[in-house]
């Protein structure tokens, strides 16, 4: 059986590893089911609709919030979770004690977040999340997005343009 030399046995381990660390979040899908890959587990908070909980995909755990709800439109946090974070967040006490639990647990790691409108996801961004607040993390989330829109923007009107499909 013909191996490619780079698929090596560590790079297949790295490369597994990766994917574990790494939820699949589809526009279209709903905020608490961001994906057809992925099971959903324990809602740990929900008011009408699952607002916080956790999610299973690829044999890793993960962690959903929904940080920011105005009306029809919300903002959401997916976050990969270690034992010992699902530990502290199932054994958290009363809403202070699991809102503590899930503000740690958007700092220092990976963080994707999703915007949705009338519970359908339609922005996603994945940011490196530093010692900032969920606050200040959804208002950088909200200066990316926004970067990457006027961008986008940018580059489909000069396509337009430059191709002739378009009047720019």
């Amino acid at each position: 059986m013909f191996r490619h030399p780079q698929c090596n046995t560590r790079e297949r381990r790295k490369i597994l590893n990766t994917l574990k660390n790494v939820l699949p979040v589809q526009t279209g899908k709903r905020p608490w089911e961001p994906s057809d890959l992925v099971t959903v587990g324990e809602v740990l908070n929900e008011y009408d609709v699952p607002l916080t909980g956790l999610l299973h995909h690829f044999g890793g755990t993960y962690l959903f919030t929904n940080l920011i709800d105005a009306g029809e439109n919300s903002l959401w946090a997916y976050v990969a979770l270690t034992e010992s974070d699902l530990k502290r967040l199932l054994e958290s006490y009363g809403p202070k004690e699991q809102d503590a639990a899930v503000e740690a647990m958007l700092k220092n790691r990976c963080v994707t977040m999703a915007t949705a409108s009338n519970f359908e996801i339609r922005q996603i961004l994945t940011l490196d999340a530093g010692l900032e607040g969920s606050l200040e993390l959804a208002q950088r989330f909200i200066r990316s997005l926004s970067t990457q829109l006027k961008r986008d923007t940018e580059e489909t009107k000069a396509l337009a343009g430059d191709s002739g499909l378009v009047d720019a």
